[in-house]
């Protein structure tokens, strides 16, 4: 997955298969995410579910919040 490099955490991603040029995209667009994460070696991790005031996590609740990063949250479609 990757090293610490002293404070700096080096991305080492190992794929089990190659990339297809059709994927270039969405792995530039990975690529773009990774660089914006910022890891701290001196803290531990932890979890926070925040997308609504009082609304559990559930898988559901993921989806529709990824949803409405592609659509926005007034044109989630409704899922059954």
């Amino acid at each position: 997955m990757g090293t610490w490099n002293g404070a700096l955490w080096i991305w080492g991603l190992k794929w089990r298969t190659r990339w297809l040029r059709r994927d270039d995209t969405q792995l530039q667009e990975l690529e773009s995410l990774l660089r914006e994460v910022s890891l701290d070696n001196m803290h531990q991790d932890f979890w926070v579910w925040d997308p609504g005031q009082d609304e559990k996590y559930t898988v559901n609740s993921a989806y529709k919040e990824k949803l409405s990063w592609k659509y926005g949250r007034d044109e989630i479609p409704v899922l059954k």
